[in-house]
């Protein structure tokens, strides 16, 4: 009989399970605001670079954190029993990844949210991402 060996969850993935289903219950929120609310009463994106605040970064951030961590679950999940396997702990090393798989997804979204500010100063994009370069 084969038996299978249950394997212990690191605590790295309890943690971003737990991240993303926040991050899902936020984006949930907001569905439900956009069915029920009145469009006066909804949270709106700023439509100048300057009257974003930091709470509104935080608030997109998190929605990006949702979208992403759970694609990545599997290689942290490997990552994390590889150090299992050669440190016999992985507390350090995967929380590391998992940080450096979310600043390294940070820095791209600042990027280009600098480049999209900038063809909007220039008038290239519409608020509404369209090509108004015709």
């Amino acid at each position: 009989m084969n038996t299978v060996s249950s394997l212990p969850v690191p605590k790295v993935l309890i943690l971003l399970i737990a991240i993303a289903l926040s991050a899902w219950s936020l984006l949930i929120y907001q569905h439900w605001q956009m069915r029920t609310l009145p469009m006066s009463q909804m949270w709106m994106p700023p439509n100048t670079a300057w009257q974003w605040q930091i709470s509104d970064f935080v608030i997109v951030y998190i929605m990006w954190a949702a979208m992403m961590l759970p694609s990545a679950l599997p290689m942290i999940q490997a990552f994390s029993n590889v150090c299992q396997q050669r440190y016999g702990s992985d507390t350090p090393f995967s929380y590391l990844f998992s940080l450096a798989y979310l600043l390294v997804w940070f820095v791209f979204s600042i990027v280009l949210t600098l480049l999209q500010w900038q063809l909007q100063s220039m008038q290239w994009l519409s608020g509404m991402m369209d090509n108004t370069n015709i």
